[in-house]
């Protein structure tokens, strides 16, 4: 019997690398082959205007606000055309994103959907938070995190090794090779460098007090990487 992975989630939430981590699994887990449709058993919807009815269970992937709109509000610059470094600290664009991002939260972030934070579930370097916390993402505590979510979704079980295994492998630049194809300079590739880290900060150090109280039914979600 095929089963359909539900996930829903807003762009720059994880999507990508939870579909791509599927896919690997569905190619190397022969329990798994039963998810064989041409999206590897995945049913996956971002919902921008929260209007679909999609029936449960589904896997809900979130991120710290202010990161997620400011990746969004990057994307949206590139895709009309714009550099990608047009210092979009500055663009005004957020304010539409920022206003979509929290209209589904209100729809999907509940006890009735297995919530995946972004942090808990891809890879990342201990460091000093904006709040000022330390942290950093074991493989071991992602792994569970992936074996909470399959539990949730009835999926077949994944030896723990074999998916540390497939963690290992599907990093953030393999899910934008994927993606984008290996030349350097294909939009994504950027998302890898310490220029659009840097230009994230002046982002957040801008507009983070409106973020925060935008957010403030939210708070949980700040600083989710």
């Amino acid at each position: 019997m095929k089963q359909k992975i539900k996930i829903v989630g807003y762009p720059r939430t994880g999507n990508q690398f939870v579909i791509t981590l599927i896919r690997y699994l569905t190619e190397n887990q022969s329990n798994w082959k039963n998810l064989d449709d041409s999206w590897s058993g995945v049913w996956h919807s971002h919902d921008l205007r929260c209007e679909e009815k999609i029936s449960r269970p589904i896997v809900y992937l979130c991120r710290d606000p202010i990161t997620t709109i400011y990746s969004m509000s990057v994307a949206n610059d590139r895709s009309a055309g714009t550099p990608i470094y047009r210092s979009s600290s500055d663009s005004e664009n957020y304010v539409e994103f920022m206003k979509e991002y929290h209209k589904h939260l209100q729809k999907y972030y509940n006890k009735n959907n297995f919530i995946v934070k972004y942090r808990s579930i891809v890879e990342s370097r201990s460091h000093r938070s904006r709040l000022g916390k330390t942290y950093s993402t074991p493989l071991s505590a992602r792994v569970d995190t992936f074996q909470k979510m399959f539990d949730f979704l009835n999926l077949p079980h994944v030896k723990e090794g074999d998916l540390a295994e497939a963690l290992a492998t599907v990093n953030k630049k393999y899910v934008i090779e994927k993606i984008s194809g290996p030349n350097p300079y294909y939009y994504n590739h950027h998302l890898l460098t310490n220029r659009y880290k840097q230009d994230r900060k002046r982002f957040s150090d801008k507009h983070e007090t409106v973020f925060y109280e935008f957010y403030n039914d939210y708070k949980e979600l700040f600083d989710e990487g």
